[in-house]
């Protein structure tokens, strides 16, 4: 169950509606009602006053007063981008090393380290480099092939790291609201 269908349902479970919680979190009713459809999610300041504010479902079934009452506004929701911020960096790094692989391929190259000898000690057989790893020595572009591994292998970390966060996050906010929404039965009953 995603953040989305947990919110719904516990809103419903309380009896509340999409207005209600809006005002309560002092955002528009258009983005509950988008973070309910699942196409945006709220940020972690109106996440944290839910979980912070033990009484925040009892208070508003009980009527008390809300941010939006005494003639303030709702301020718009934030817009939220779509694009998570470590997909860029792969995307682009990733399609680099792509564009390196194909000229590679396109302009084949040999790149050949001589042996020497000095004073009879010989250092030792000759390396040739061919394919990508000659491609890259002859055009001196290793340094551009290290660039984009390191920041693929670091965006990607990025984003498993975010998503496992986000994870424990939807967790969290899922148990506490779960004991408000008992904590509430409780008082009702």
């Amino acid at each position: 169950m995603n953040f989305s269908e947990k919110l719904i349902r516990l809103r419903k479970r309380e009896g509340i509606s999409q207005e209600e919680l809006a005002s309560y979190l002092e955002v528009s009713r258009q983005a509950v009602s988008r973070w309910e459809q699942g196409t945006a999610l709220p940020d972690a300041g109106n996440l944290l006053r839910l979980l912070e504010d033990a009484q925040g479902w009892e208070n508003l079934t009980d009527g008390a007063p809300t941010g939006s009452e005494g003639g303030g506004t709702a301020p718009s929701p934030k817009l939220r981008k779509s694009v998570l911020p470590w997909a860029i960096p792969l995307g682009v790094s990733g399609f680099g090393l792509l564009l390196l692989g194909i000229f590679s391929s396109i302009f084949p190259a040999e790149y050949m380290v001589a042996s020497t000898v000095i004073a009879g000690n010989q250092e030792p057989a000759d390396r040739i480099y061919r394919g990508l790893a000659g491609f890259l020595k002859c055009n001196n572009l290793e340094w551009l092939f290290r660039l984009c591994l390191v920041i693929a292998i670091g965006s990607l970390l990025a984003g498993l790291w975010q998503k496992g966060v986000m994870k424990r996050f939807e967790d969290t906010v899922d148990h506490k609201l779960d004991e408000l929404g008992e904590k509430n039965r409780d008082a009702s009953a």
